[in-house]
Protein backbone atom coordinates (compact mmCIF):
# COMPACT_ATOMS: atom_id res chain seq x y z
CA UNK A 1 0.00 0.00 0.00
CA UNK A 2 1.13 3.30 -1.10
CA UNK A 3 -0.27 5.75 1.47
CA UNK A 4 2.07 6.29 4.05
CA UNK A 5 3.10 8.53 7.19
CA UNK A 6 5.31 10.13 5.21
CA UNK A 7 2.91 11.29 2.36
CA UNK A 8 0.13 12.95 5.30
CA UNK A 9 3.73 14.90 6.54
CA UNK A 10 4.09 16.08 2.85
CA UNK A 11 0.47 16.63 2.50
CA UNK A 12 0.60 19.08 5.34
CA UNK A 13 3.69 21.09 4.16
CA UNK A 14 3.68 21.48 0.70
CA UNK A 15 -0.28 21.86 0.58
CA UNK A 16 -0.53 25.42 3.04
CA UNK A 17 -1.17 28.32 1.10
CA UNK A 18 0.63 30.82 0.29
CA UNK A 19 0.08 34.30 2.36
CA UNK A 20 -0.49 36.85 0.07
CA UNK A 21 1.78 38.84 2.16
CA UNK A 22 4.86 36.86 0.19
CA UNK A 23 5.84 35.94 -3.30
CA UNK A 24 3.35 33.79 -5.16
CA UNK A 25 4.26 31.71 -7.45
CA UNK A 26 3.96 31.65 -11.12
CA UNK A 27 1.83 28.62 -11.40
CA UNK A 28 -0.58 28.30 -8.51
CA UNK A 29 -3.79 27.25 -8.11
CA UNK A 30 -7.11 29.29 -6.06
CA UNK A 31 -8.95 26.48 -4.19
CA UNK A 32 -11.84 28.70 -2.46
CA UNK A 33 -9.66 31.39 -1.89
CA UNK A 34 -6.33 30.58 -1.01
CA UNK A 35 -3.49 29.67 -3.23
CA UNK A 36 -1.89 26.17 -3.81
CA UNK A 37 1.43 25.82 -5.61
CA UNK A 38 0.62 23.60 -8.59
CA UNK A 39 3.73 22.27 -8.90
CA UNK A 40 3.73 20.75 -4.92
CA UNK A 41 0.18 19.49 -5.49
CA UNK A 42 0.91 17.35 -8.42
CA UNK A 43 4.10 15.57 -6.75
CA UNK A 44 1.67 15.15 -3.96
CA UNK A 45 -1.06 13.76 -5.21
CA UNK A 46 1.29 11.55 -7.21
CA UNK A 47 1.36 9.51 -4.38
CA UNK A 48 -1.62 9.39 -3.48
CA UNK A 49 -4.44 6.51 -4.80
CA UNK A 50 -7.50 4.80 -3.92
CA UNK A 51 -7.64 2.22 -1.04
CA UNK A 52 -9.71 0.35 -2.90
CA UNK A 53 -8.85 0.40 -7.06
CA UNK A 54 -5.11 1.97 -6.83
CA UNK A 55 -6.29 5.14 -8.69
CA UNK A 56 -8.88 7.66 -8.91
CA UNK A 57 -11.60 7.70 -11.46
CA UNK A 58 -12.19 11.44 -11.62
CA UNK A 59 -15.37 11.23 -9.59
CA UNK A 60 -15.76 12.74 -6.05
CA UNK A 61 -12.98 11.55 -3.63
CA UNK A 62 -14.14 10.58 0.34
CA UNK A 63 -11.35 10.54 3.02
CA UNK A 64 -11.23 7.45 5.55
CA UNK A 65 -10.67 8.62 9.16
CA UNK A 66 -9.07 6.23 11.12
CA UNK A 67 -10.22 5.54 14.60
CA UNK A 68 -6.94 4.88 15.98
CA UNK A 69 -5.01 7.57 17.36
CA UNK A 70 -2.08 6.04 16.74
CA UNK A 71 -2.75 5.69 13.05
CA UNK A 72 -1.90 8.88 10.99
CA UNK A 73 -2.30 6.93 7.61
CA UNK A 74 -3.78 9.05 4.75
CA UNK A 75 -6.54 6.91 3.25
CA UNK A 76 -9.06 8.23 0.30
CA UNK A 77 -11.05 6.51 -2.12
CA UNK A 78 -13.47 7.45 -4.88
CA UNK A 79 -16.90 7.50 -3.63
CA UNK A 80 -18.85 5.52 -6.16
CA UNK A 81 -16.89 2.54 -4.02
CA UNK A 82 -19.91 3.10 -1.42
CA UNK A 83 -21.76 0.35 -3.92
CA UNK A 84 -19.78 -1.88 -4.30
CA UNK A 85 -20.68 -4.59 -2.00
CA UNK A 86 -17.58 -6.24 -1.09
CA UNK A 87 -16.13 -2.46 0.03
CA UNK A 88 -15.67 -1.74 3.64
CA UNK A 89 -15.42 2.12 5.01
CA UNK A 90 -15.81 1.37 8.23
CA UNK A 91 -12.33 -0.78 8.46
CA UNK A 92 -9.08 1.17 8.49
CA UNK A 93 -7.20 -0.56 5.30
CA UNK A 94 -3.98 0.59 7.14
CA UNK A 95 -4.33 -1.45 10.26
CA UNK A 96 -7.81 -3.02 10.24
CA UNK A 97 -9.11 -1.69 13.35
CA UNK A 98 -12.45 -0.77 12.89
CA UNK A 99 -14.98 2.01 13.85
CA UNK A 100 -13.70 4.21 11.06
CA UNK A 101 -15.55 7.06 9.45
CA UNK A 102 -16.05 8.32 6.09
CA UNK A 103 -16.77 11.80 4.87
CA UNK A 104 -16.39 13.52 1.38
CA UNK A 105 -13.43 15.57 0.81
CA UNK A 106 -14.24 18.54 -1.45
CA UNK A 107 -11.09 20.33 -1.42
CA UNK A 108 -9.18 16.90 -2.68
CA UNK A 109 -11.83 16.10 -4.99
CA UNK A 110 -11.15 19.98 -6.56
CA UNK A 111 -7.62 19.29 -6.42
CA UNK A 112 -7.78 16.13 -8.30
CA UNK A 113 -10.12 17.27 -10.83
CA UNK A 114 -8.31 19.81 -11.70
CA UNK A 115 -4.25 18.57 -11.57
CA UNK A 116 -4.92 15.05 -11.94
CA UNK A 117 -4.12 13.58 -15.45
CA UNK A 118 -6.11 10.05 -16.58
CA UNK A 119 -7.05 8.72 -19.50
CA UNK A 120 -10.08 9.36 -21.99
CA UNK A 121 -12.80 7.48 -21.07
CA UNK A 122 -13.81 7.13 -24.73
CA UNK A 123 -12.92 3.49 -26.34
CA UNK A 124 -9.81 3.58 -28.96
CA UNK A 125 -8.70 7.33 -27.57
CA UNK A 126 -4.94 6.70 -25.45
CA UNK A 127 -4.99 10.94 -25.09
CA UNK A 128 -4.13 11.86 -21.18
CA UNK A 129 -6.32 14.36 -19.89
CA UNK A 130 -7.15 16.77 -16.94
CA UNK A 131 -10.21 14.86 -15.49
CA UNK A 132 -11.25 18.33 -15.11
CA UNK A 133 -11.11 18.98 -18.87
CA UNK A 134 -12.77 15.40 -19.60
CA UNK A 135 -15.83 17.01 -20.89
CA UNK A 136 -14.40 19.52 -23.36
CA UNK A 137 -11.89 17.14 -24.50
CA UNK A 138 -15.05 14.79 -25.74
CA UNK A 139 -16.13 17.54 -27.57
CA UNK A 140 -13.87 19.10 -29.22
CA UNK A 141 -10.63 16.99 -29.50
CA UNK A 142 -11.20 13.38 -28.99
CA UNK A 143 -10.02 11.45 -31.85
CA UNK A 144 -13.27 8.49 -31.27
CA UNK A 145 -15.65 10.97 -31.22
CA UNK A 146 -14.51 12.54 -34.25
CA UNK A 147 -14.02 11.98 -38.14
CA UNK A 148 -12.62 13.91 -41.49
CA UNK A 149 -14.64 14.67 -44.16
CA UNK A 150 -14.02 11.73 -46.86
CA UNK A 151 -15.00 14.40 -49.99
CA UNK A 152 -11.28 15.72 -51.67
CA UNK A 153 -10.42 19.14 -51.01
CA UNK A 154 -12.43 19.06 -47.53
CA UNK A 155 -10.48 19.01 -44.56
CA UNK A 156 -13.02 19.24 -41.89
CA UNK A 157 -13.75 16.98 -39.28
CA UNK A 158 -16.36 17.03 -37.51
CA UNK A 159 -18.61 14.42 -34.49
CA UNK A 160 -19.38 10.94 -36.15
CA UNK A 161 -22.96 11.58 -34.55
CA UNK A 162 -23.63 14.94 -35.92
CA UNK A 163 -23.90 15.99 -39.82
CA UNK A 164 -21.83 18.40 -41.03
CA UNK A 165 -21.53 20.41 -44.44
CA UNK A 166 -19.17 19.31 -46.97
CA UNK A 167 -16.29 22.63 -47.57
CA UNK A 168 -15.30 20.76 -51.11
CA UNK A 169 -16.91 22.13 -54.38
CA UNK A 170 -16.56 20.83 -57.92
CA UNK A 171 -15.53 22.63 -61.46
CA UNK A 172 -18.04 25.26 -62.06
CA UNK A 173 -17.73 23.43 -66.13
CA UNK A 174 -19.02 20.25 -65.49
CA UNK A 175 -22.83 18.90 -65.47
CA UNK A 176 -24.43 16.19 -63.74
CA UNK A 177 -26.70 13.57 -66.07
CA UNK A 178 -29.31 11.94 -64.05
CA UNK A 179 -27.84 8.36 -64.36
CA UNK A 180 -24.91 9.06 -66.18
CA UNK A 181 -22.77 10.64 -64.01
CA UNK A 182 -21.12 14.01 -64.00
CA UNK A 183 -19.35 15.45 -67.48
CA UNK A 184 -16.83 17.64 -68.22
CA UNK A 185 -14.27 18.76 -65.66
CA UNK A 186 -13.66 16.21 -62.72
CA UNK A 187 -11.78 18.37 -60.68
CA UNK A 188 -13.05 18.68 -56.97
CA UNK A 189 -11.30 20.65 -54.09
CA UNK A 190 -11.30 23.34 -51.46
CA UNK A 191 -13.66 26.48 -52.77
CA UNK A 192 -10.47 28.57 -51.83
CA UNK A 193 -8.60 26.75 -54.50
CA UNK A 194 -11.11 27.04 -57.04
CA UNK A 195 -9.82 30.41 -58.56
CA UNK A 196 -6.49 28.66 -59.26
CA UNK A 197 -8.08 25.59 -60.56
CA UNK A 198 -6.53 25.64 -64.37
CA UNK A 199 -9.25 23.68 -66.25
CA UNK A 200 -8.56 22.21 -69.16
CA UNK A 201 -12.33 22.76 -70.33
CA UNK A 202 -12.08 26.17 -70.63
CA UNK A 203 -10.10 26.30 -74.32
CA UNK A 204 -13.32 26.90 -76.94
CA UNK A 205 -12.63 23.17 -78.51
CA UNK A 206 -12.44 21.77 -74.79
CA UNK A 207 -15.75 23.32 -74.16
CA UNK A 208 -17.13 21.98 -77.39
CA UNK A 209 -16.11 18.70 -76.61
CA UNK A 210 -18.24 19.00 -73.09
CA UNK A 211 -21.18 19.84 -74.91
CA UNK A 212 -20.80 17.20 -77.48
CA UNK A 213 -20.19 14.76 -74.69
CA UNK A 214 -23.28 16.27 -72.54
CA UNK A 215 -25.37 15.90 -75.70
CA UNK A 216 -24.08 12.23 -76.18
CA UNK A 217 -25.05 11.50 -72.72
CA UNK A 218 -28.47 12.62 -72.98
CA UNK A 219 -28.67 10.88 -76.03
CA UNK A 220 -27.61 7.91 -74.45
CA UNK A 221 -29.69 8.38 -71.45
CA UNK A 222 -33.05 9.00 -73.88
CA UNK A 223 -32.10 5.70 -75.60
CA UNK A 224 -31.82 3.72 -71.92
CA UNK A 225 -35.24 5.29 -71.35
CA UNK A 226 -36.66 4.80 -74.83
CA UNK A 227 -35.52 0.17 -74.50
CA UNK A 228 -37.26 0.79 -70.61
CA UNK A 229 -40.39 1.83 -72.25
CA UNK A 230 -40.49 -0.72 -74.80
CA UNK A 231 -39.56 -3.35 -72.48
CA UNK A 232 -42.15 -2.40 -70.49
CA UNK A 233 -44.90 -2.10 -72.74
CA UNK A 234 -44.15 -5.73 -73.80
CA UNK A 235 -44.50 -7.07 -70.70
CA UNK A 236 -47.50 -5.37 -70.18
CA UNK A 237 -48.89 -6.51 -73.66
CA UNK A 238 -48.05 -10.16 -72.40
CA UNK A 239 -50.09 -9.80 -69.56
CA UNK A 240 -53.52 -8.31 -71.47
CA UNK A 241 -53.25 -11.44 -73.49
CA UNK A 242 -53.19 -13.82 -70.45
CA UNK A 243 -56.10 -11.42 -69.19
CA UNK A 244 -58.23 -11.99 -72.48
CA UNK A 245 -57.62 -15.90 -72.36
CA UNK A 246 -58.79 -16.17 -69.26
CA UNK A 247 -61.79 -14.25 -70.05
CA UNK A 248 -62.51 -16.39 -73.17
CA UNK A 249 -62.47 -19.84 -71.14
CA UNK A 250 -64.53 -18.35 -68.83
CA UNK A 251 -67.27 -17.62 -71.46
CA UNK A 252 -66.80 -21.03 -73.39
CA UNK A 253 -67.76 -22.39 -69.52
Amino acid sequence: MRTKTTAKRSLDLELKHFDKRHKVEPQTLRIDGDLFSLSALQRTLQDLQCVFCKEFSGGPIMRLDCSNPECSALQYFCRSHMETPSFRCDICWCCRRGGCRAADDHGVTKLFKRTLYTTCEKEGCLQLIIADDSETHLQNECTANFTTCAEMGCNKRYLVKDGHTCDSVVCGLCEEVPGFGRVGCVWRGNRRDLARHECAFRTPEAAAQMMLDFARSVSTRVHSLEADARSLRAEINIVDDDVDLDLDYSDDD
